[in-house]
């Protein structure tokens, strides 16, 4: 079976949107699912920070990435010989993949292609970078779903971490990647509207090729009732249109919630290493539910890592270390 491609968008930064895709992918990959985890959110990447101990480059300072992939490519065409030769070489982004250093059951892995190489001039290469000339004159259309198929070959589940708000950088993550689209909702009516525009303008302008929307409620606190009861209302009416794919919408609500978690504000981690064991109200049960909804059933749970193993990482994300002791990490950012 080809790879199902998973888009994760928020209208707003600042939710949990790459904590969710993170933990997704360590899900799959805990359950012999192959991922591929890609950071498209060029203007402030951020995903790797949770696979940073497992990264035998955690800073980024060497590795090549979306940035790369795109201006490699660009670079390429405005050679007049070039011509539109090879197009499949040129657009498969797995050059850019690193895998990270963690003993999965069976064939599970994950794969990280970063947003692109940090360092002084990576800042410059985005704001430099035309999407309207890509699309206009690089016939960056082909080359996108190229690189689409390619990924579909390779992999179980390809996870894209898209960049907030409208733009065209989170055009390409919502409107031409994904078959699944997991919108993570804030509670306010901004987020709420806002989030649920874009879930119906990806649903409007996929018609011939529809892409299946989840809406997820993100840092939700319980302790505000009915607050948290009226947000849910609302997010339910607005989402309504985009969701007869969901029978049960009345649970789905209820149940694909990410609670307001203090700890998590203050390190990036992935939960089956923070949470040694479950509860009903808790990040790595909410991505265990959202993981079931975006795969029907097919994954739904996670297989926890041995003892030693959750320590050991747990160990890596609060000492900034290298999983495995291998020394402290450079600075990640």
């Amino acid at each position: 079976m080809s790879a199902r491609i998973i888009s994760f968008y928020s209208y707003k930064g600042g939710l949990g949107r790459s904590m969710t895709l993170a933990n997704v992918a360590w899900i799959l990959a805990s359950n012999g699912r192959r991922v591929l985890a890609i950071d498209w959110h060029l203007d402030a990447p951020g995903l790797h920070r949770y696979f940073a101990p497992f990264l035998a480059d955690p800073s980024l300072s060497e590795t090549r990435g979306v940035i790369e992939f795109v201006t490699d490519y660009a670079a390429v065409v405005a050679n007049v010989a070039w011509a539109g030769k090879d197009l499949e070489s040129h657009a498969n982004i797995l050059r850019y993949a690193i895998s990270l250093e963690f003993p999965f059951p069976g064939d599970g892995s994950i794969d990280f292609v970063a947003a692109g190489r940090s360092g002084p001039s990576y800042s410059v290469t985005v704001n430099a970078f035309s999407w309207a000339q890509f699309y206009e004159r690089l016939a960056g259309a082909n080359f996108l779903e190229t690189a689409r198929r390619r990924m579909r070959s390779e992999y179980d589940y390809v996870l894209i971490d898209c960049q907030p708000g409208t733009s065209e950088v989170s055009g390409i993550c919502v409107l031409t990647m994904p078959d699944i689209l997991v919108v993570c909702c804030g509670l306010n009516y901004q987020n709420i509207e806002g989030a649920a525009a874009i879930a119906k303008a990806a649903q409007f302008a996929r018609k011939s090729e529809p892409c299946t929307i989840f809406p997820a409620l993100m840092r939700v606190d319980w302790s505000e009732k009915a607050m948290l009861d009226e947000a849910r209302q609302a997010a339910a009416r607005e989402f309504d249109p985009v969701m007869a794919h969901i029978r049960d919408r009345q649970e789905y609500w209820g149940e694909v919630e990410f609670p307001y978690t203090p700890y998590y504000a203050y390190v990036e981690v992935l939960a089956p290493f923070l949470e040694a064991s479950r509860s009903s109200h808790s990040v790595l049960t909410a991505a265990e539910r959202l993981t079931a909804r975006i795969t029907g059933g097919e994954v739904t749970t996670a297989v926890m890592p041995a003892e030693k193993d959750r320590q050991a990482g747990l160990t890596a994300f609060l000492k900034r270390e290298r999983f495995g002791g291998a020394g402290l990490m450079p600075r990640v950012g």
